[in-house]
């Protein structure tokens, strides 16, 4: 493959015939926003991109009133008792930068999961100059997180516990309402960074004991590149430093930063076409309704495992619970690992597995965890036992071929399996559904 074959083969973007596209960079920010956004963006800018908190005459008033219906919108989103507490920044990362470098102090100790993004951890590795410290949870390797474990690495000097809500890198979702119950216990600030999860997956800082709730409009939210911001409790608040000192349109005759919110975290002009971007995003969730949202995203998943699949060189597909060891899996053609990946995080409770490689799919078997070794893949490759011609009725299990629709795998005699052998669609729709 030269480098323009490659080029063209990375892309994360793709033009159909119809000139439409098809867009696979989700994680790293939405595309195509909510309707409306651009227009609402352009409108500002091009009918009167006036100041707020700088001057009195209607159209300051007016982009004013946007604003705060915006903070209300994400009060609202994040069930945040009052919309002052909702603080915008340029994004997620300086939002996390206020939490880290205006809140914790030399001999504070916090602890992180090791699913973390730099915009905490390199934070976290500057202060350590000031003689902040911090432990990693252990995560498994499928990076879940046991909330035990959080409770475990509590220390005396522990102020906080700082974790992403959804992984960036592997969808792992963490049980934050159980973490946010152990730290109110305990008596230790609950930070979340909601990158990947706001907009997608429900958060509710009250319910879950959430101090600092960080988020980026540009991602789940649907909204534009360069807005985000955090909801801080009260508690907090009166803990919480601004990190960032300047003017704010009130309180000017003092050198002292206003200590009312939103003004105490809020320096400098605000970039004001972002918010109303955002605004016209929330707008549109909100009449759309995040399950509508969620239920397309599902549908749009099972569409691209279905094709996924069958543009793979499978001949046979084994599907099995994940509540087995599947984290040994090893598989033995190299499109399987990504596709594993793929199916496993975002389908949570089933993960694929190739058992051989072969130009034409046949059939897909749903099997009890207890009856498929979960290190088969390896076992067979290292053995040798790893075949690329299987007829299309034929499937490889633990290294031995079986024939039909029925079958008896090793130590079952008699077994009958709880599910026939189905097409590869329907399995695929099986696993997205979750069932």
């Amino acid at each position: 493959m030269n480098d323009q074959e490659l080029k063209a083969e990375s892309k994360v973007e793709r033009e159909m015939e119809d000139g439409s596209k098809i867009y696979f960079d989700n994680g790293s920010t939405s595309w195509p926003k909510a309707p409306n956004v651009a227009e609402a963006m352009a409108g500002l800018l091009a009918n009167g991109a006036f100041n707020i908190n700088r001057g009195n005459y209607e159209g300051a008033y007016e982009v004013e009133g946007l604003v705060l219906d915006t903070r209300d919108q994400l009060a609202k989103l994040f069930h945040a008792e009052d919309s002052r507490s909702v603080i915008f920044t340029p994004g997620i990362t300086y939002s996390l930068n206020y939490f880290i470098k205006g809140f914790l102090q030399s001999g504070d100790h916090v602890l992180i999961s090791g699913m973390e993004h730099n915009g905490v951890m390199r934070p976290l590795k500057q202060m350590e100059a000031y003689g902040v410290t911090y432990d990693i949870v252990k995560t498994e390797e499928d990076g879940s997180l046991k909330p035990e474990f959080v409770e475990k690495g509590i220390r005396s000097n522990t102020r906080a516990v700082v974790m992403l809500h959804a992984s960036n890198v592997c969808g792992t979702v963490i049980p934050i309402r159980e973490i946010g119950e152990i730290c109110k216990r305990r008596r230790l600030f609950f930070a979340v960074d909601t990158a990947q999860s706001a907009g997608t997956i429900p958060v509710d800082m009250k319910e879950y004991g959430i101090d600092f709730l960080a988020f980026t409009g540009h991602k789940g939210l649907l909204g534009p590149q360069g807005i985000g911001g955090f909801l801080i409790s009260k508690e907090l608040d009166e803990c919480m430093k601004p990190f960032i000192a300047g003017g704010t349109g009130s309180q000017s005759d003092s050198y002292d930063m206003p200590e009312t919110l939103p003004d105490k975290y809020e320096s400098g002009t605000l970039n004001l076409p972002g918010i109303i971007g955002l605004h016209a995003a929330l707008v549109y969730m909100e009449e759309t309704g995040l399950e509508t949202i969620h239920r397309k995203k599902m549908e749009l998943t099972r569409f691209s495992l279905i094709n996924l699949i069958l543009s793979a060189s499978f001949s046979a597909v084994i599907l099995f619970p994940v509540n087995s060891s599947t984290t040994s899996l090893n598989a033995s053609i190299s499109s399987a690992h990504a596709l594993i990946s793929f199916a496993r995080f975002i389908c949570g409770r089933f993960i694929i597995c190739t058992a051989t490689s072969s130009p034409k799919i046949s059939h897909a078997f749903f099997l009890p965890s207890q009856v498929v070794s979960p290190t088969y893949i390896s076992a067979m490759r290292k053995n040798g036992q790893v075949r690329s011609n299987l007829a299309p009725t034929e499937a490889l299990i633990n290294g031995q071929v079986f024939v039909g629709s029925t079958f008896s795998p090793p130590g079952t005699q008699n077994w009958d399996p709880p599910h026939k052998p189905v097409a590869i669609a329907s399995a695929a729709n099986t696993i997205s559904s979750g069932t």
